[in-house]
C-alpha cells in the first residue's frame, strides 16, 4: 500500500496523459491510503477516474487519518472495502448538526479508529479535566492508548 494526502490525489488526477509511462498497471495496487488532511470525495472520484484506465481499483482508496504526534494511523479502512461517503445539508452543517441532504458537502468517512486506541473530542477531554468551556478547543481530537507518542 501506499499513504499520501488529500492534495497529492487531487494532482496526480490532473496529471497529463503524456506524463503516464506506457504500459502503467495499476491492478495491483490493494490501499491507496488518503490521510494527513480531510480527505475529499471529489478528488478521489477524480483520481479514481483518471487512474482506471490503468488498472486503478476505486475500492483500493482507504481514506483515514493519522498524524505524526501519534506515530502513524489513527484510522482507517480495511483492504478493499472501498469508501463511505454521506452528502449532508448545508445549513444543519453551518448550524452544528449533521444530517443526510443535498445542499451540503460530501463528507467521507475516515474509518475505524485504530486497535488500541481511543479518540475523544478536546472539548469532552477538557471538561473532564476541570478546563472552563469557554477556553477549551472544541474542534480538537485527543488520542489515548497504546500506538501514539508520549508528547
Amino acid at each position: 500500500g501506499s499513504a499520501a494526502p488529500n492534495f497529492a490525489y487531487a494532482r496526480c488526477a490532473r496529471l497529463p496523459a503524456e506524463a503516464v509511462p506506457p504500459g502503467l498497471d495499476l491492478s495491483a495496487w490493494r490501499v491507496a491510503m488518503n490521510g494527513g488532511e480531510p480527505p475529499q470525495a471529489d478528488a478521489i472520484d477524480a483520481f479514481c477516474t483518471r487512474w482506471a484506465e490503468h488498472g486503478l481499483r476505486a475500492e483500493a482508496m482507504s481514506p483515514s487519518y493519522g498524524m505524526t504526534e501519534a506515530a502513524g494511523t489513527i484510522s482507517g479502512r480495511p483492504a478493499g472495502v472501498g469508501m463511505v461517503r454521506l452528502q449532508v445539508d448545508g445549513a444543519a452543517l453551518r448550524g452544528g448538526r449533521l444530517q443526510p441532504g443535498t445542499s451540503g458537502p460530501t463528507l467521507v468517512s475516515n474509518g475505524r479508529v485504530a486497535p488500541g486506541l481511543a479518540l475523544a473530542l478536546g472539548a469532552a477531554v477538557a471538561l473532564a479535566r476541570g478546563v472552563p468551556l469557554e477556553t477549551a478547543i472544541a474542534a480538537a481530537l485527543w488520542t489515548f492508548g497504546t500506538g501514539g507518542s508520549p508528547g
